[in-house]
């Protein structure tokens, strides 16, 4: 928080300022919890298929948020993506070892490492959960997020093409032999993409599970947290349902200790 102000979080950024004495208390340890199943992936074929829909034509400014806790951190594993099984082309985001990559397929791949995670004071553990995110702008430039931070910003050179035709995946990708690839090992939870460019302060508010799940920028948002099935429904209100292939489901979900700055009771 600035010196005077309450930070609002939510997409509003309703900025609140400290009156009558009321004063912001030191750092401390604000449990972010996000309850309910998950999905684990392990590995062996698996995924979450969403068909393909109109809603995933995206030409810019978008963003992708997820809850992971990877077994390891090895190669690239997908978190949310577009196949390219019949158009090689299209996007997708993951993991590219302990750092991120965004790719649109055709084109390039703009990747952010670890150092540059650890630059911003942040990293991505094996066994740990963390919150990831990505914010495409109108350019296709693309700002990366771990646990709500701003890890940097990529510039896109090329010029990416519209998927047409081909599924959005949960968990891996599938290339156009097709054969299934680039597998995420580990736990999936709430998986959302949404219309707009977030900034911080915005993927903090969906890290915090703050944002309206069904407004009109939710494109898709799968909590994965159904518990059993082999359907992972969206809560958008698009009904852009998924299909399970070989997930399994856990009974946890992410819980995340992050600093944060608050008014303690009794300091107002």
């Amino acid at each position: 928080e600035a010196n005077g102000t309450v930070t609002d979080l939510s997409p509003t950024l309703n900025d609140g300022t400290l009156q009558n004495g009321a004063s912001i208390a030191e750092t401390t340890l604000l449990e972010v919890p996000v309850t309910g199943d998950a999905l684990y992936f392990d590995g062996n074929d698996t995924g979450v298929q969403i068909p393909h829909s109109t809603d995933f034509e995206l030409t810019g400014d978008y963003t992708i948020g997820a809850w992971i806790k990877p077994d390891g951190l090895s190669g690239v594993q997908r978190i949310l993506g577009q196949e390219a099984e019949a158009s090689l082309d299209g996007f997708s985001f993951g993991l590219n070892d302990d750092g991120l990559i965004m790719t649109y397929y055709g084109q390039e791949d703009l990747n952010i490492s670890a150092s540059a995670l650890a630059d911003a004071g942040v990293s991505l553990k094996a066994g740990q959960w963390a919150h990831v995110a990505v914010s495409v702008d109108s350019d296709y430039d693309a700002t990366f997020f771990v646990n709500g931070i701003n890890v940097g910003t990529i510039a896109n050179t090329l010029n990416p093409a519209v998927n047409t035709s081909d599924p959005l995946r949960i968990g891996s990708s599938v290339n156009s032999t097709p054969e299934v690839g680039q597998e995420f090992v580990g736990i999936i939870s709430n998986v959302g993409l949404w219309i707009g460019a977030f900034n911080e302060a915005q993927v903090k508010a969906e890290m915090a599970g703050e944002l309206d799940t069904s407004a009109d920028n939710v494109l898709g948002y799968w909590p994965m947290n159904d518990g059993a099935g082999a359907t992972v429904n969206d809560l958008s209100g698009n009904d852009n349902n998924g299909a399970v292939a070989g997930a399994t489901w856990v009974d946890t979900g992410p819980d995340i200790y992050a600093d944060q700055t608050v008014v303690l009771e009794g300091e107002i």
